[in-house]
C-alpha cells in the first residue's frame, strides 16, 4: 500500500528500492546486534566458568574450547551483511515494478473480501455452537 502511494506521489523506482534496503539494513542491523551480543556473552561465560561440558572418558578435554578473534568475527558478520543486502536486491526490484493503480485497487477489494470472509465465518461458527448447545442438551 505504501509502495502505491508513493508511486502515485511520483517516486521513481529506484528510490523506492533504495528505500526499502535501508529499511531491512536496520532490521539486519538491529538483528547482528542482538546476536552478537548474546555470541559475546556465551563466549565470555564459556571462557571464564565452563558452562558447556565434555564428558572426559570420551574426549581428551572437560569443557569446550573457546577460540575468538576479532577478525573472524568482523569478517563473519561482513559476509552476513553482503549475502542478505545481495538477497535483497530481487524483492527490491520486484517490489519497485509495483503500478500504484493495482496496488490501490486490490488493497480495497481483498479488505472487502476478507470483511465477508470473517463475517460469514462467524455467522457460521455462531450457528455450530447454536447446534452444539441444542445437541448436547438433549443427550444428556
Amino acid at each position: 500500500k505504501v509502495i502505491g502511494l508513493l508511486k502515485s506521489f511520483g517516486s521513481n523506482k529506484y528510490l523506492i528500492q533504495k528505500i526499502f534496503l535501508i529499511n531491512c539494513f536496520y532490521i539486519m542491523m538491529k538483528g547482528i546486534i542482538i546476536g552478537n551480543s548474546i555470541a559475546f556473552f556465551i563466549l565470555f561465560m564459556q571462557s571464564n566458568f565452563g558452562f558447556f561440558k565434555l564428558d572426559s572418558e570420551t574426549y581428551y578435554l572437560s569443557e569446550i574450547p573457546v577460540f575468538f578473534s576479532f577478525y573472524y568475527f568482523f569478517l563473519i558478520n561482513l559476509g552476513v551483511i553482503f549475502t542478505c543486502m545481495i538477497s535483497l536486491l530481487i524483492p527490491s526490484s520486484l517490489i519497485s515494478k509495483i503500478y500504484p493503480s493495482k496496488v490501490l485497487r486490490l488493497t480495497w477489494f481483498f479488505q472487502i473480501k476478507l470483511y465477508f470472509y470473517f463475517q460469514n465465518s462467524i455467522f457460521v461458527i455462531k450457528k455450530l455452537n447454536e447446534l452444539r448447545r441444542k445437541y448436547t442438551a438433549y443427550y444428556r
